[in-house]
């Protein structure tokens, strides 16, 4: 694509995880300017002028015309640290939310309880190995200062500063 596309034509991408994160990455990487096409606004351009034909190669000619219509900000690329910080908070969630799920299952299945109790001290056992993982980073780690600054705060511990951090780092 880098090869077959000229170098004085930007990118614009939707962002669709880390699909869309590769493609940035090495155009960033060969020089050439990366957009970002906002989902909505640009699911909304692409209803104003096609059909309701929708295949990758209509919805990829109607993100270069939205790209020619309007003007779209850099695609935000996140520091490796930020990234891998941003991949473990995600991994934290969907734990803690399995965990809290099969809890409920096991107060309302009681005879499936004994299992789930093992599955969910299973997943208690990762979200603890994860949540030392994350606090070795953010304390090992200069890009990671504001995480170390946010816990001073009371009541903010670090998986409340790490998320906060990564969030705000994915805004600029």
């Amino acid at each position: 694509l880098l090869r077959q596309t000229p170098a004085d034509c930007p990118f614009a991408l939707e962002p669709t995880g880390r699909y869309s994160t590769a493609v940035a990455t090495l155009a960033n990487q060969a020089g050439r300017s990366v957009l970002l096409a906002q989902p909505k606004k640009t699911r909304h351009f692409l209803h104003s002028i096609q059909s309701r034909a929708k295949t990758d190669r209509v919805d990829s000619h109607g993100i270069g015309l939205y790209a020619l219509c309007r003007p779209l900000p850099s695609y935000p690329l996140k520091p490796p640290m930020i990234d891998q910080l941003d991949q473990w908070l995600c991994a934290r969630k969907s734990l803690s939310q399995s965990i809290a799920t099969l809890t409920v299952q096991a107060q309302e299945l009681p005879h499936a309880a004994p299992m789930l109790r093992t599955a969910i001290a299973s997943l208690q056992e990762q979200r603890t190995a994860l949540d030392r993982q994350i606090t070795n980073l953010t304390r090992t780690t200069p890009e990671l200062a504001v995480v170390r600054d946010l816990q001073k705060v009371p009541g903010i511990g670090p998986i409340t500063a790490a998320t906060v951090a990564s969030r705000l780092s994915s805004r600029h």
